[in-house]
């Protein structure tokens, strides 16, 4: 709950995509932290839920070659790192491509 005025920040993981959505259903990896009854949200959807807010913004962070190498190469920290770099140029320079991001970061205000 937030009072009148409040700042809540948060990242949330999204799946525009359709191709994505049906791509990532054929791996069947999950993370151990996250429950079977969890799922990526659409902007769309983070758009509706921050209706009831003066005012909402999201940035979109990674692309989905970043999870991949993340699950390919667990441990690999400087790759991850040069992978997460190289999707904030991409990003900055093609922003048409932020609908195929797996990662909003989502400020809101009440």
């Amino acid at each position: 709950m937030l009072r009148k005025g409040g700042l809540a920040i948060f990242q949330e993981p999204v799946r525009n995509s359709q191709l994505l959505r049906f791509l990532r259903r054929l791996i069947p990896y999950q993370a151990p932290d996250v429950s079977p009854f969890e799922r990526p949200l659409t902007d769309q959807e983070l758009a509706t839920y921050a209706d009831g807010f003066s005012s909402y913004e999201s940035k979109a962070f990674l692309l989905p070659t970043t999870s991949l190498v993340n699950v390919a190469l667990p441990g690999r920290r400087r790759l991850i790192h040069a992978c997460i770099r190289m999707d904030a140029a991409i990003l900055r320079h093609f922003r048409g491509l932020a609908y195929y991001s797996t990662a909003r970061v989502v400020r809101l205000i009440k």
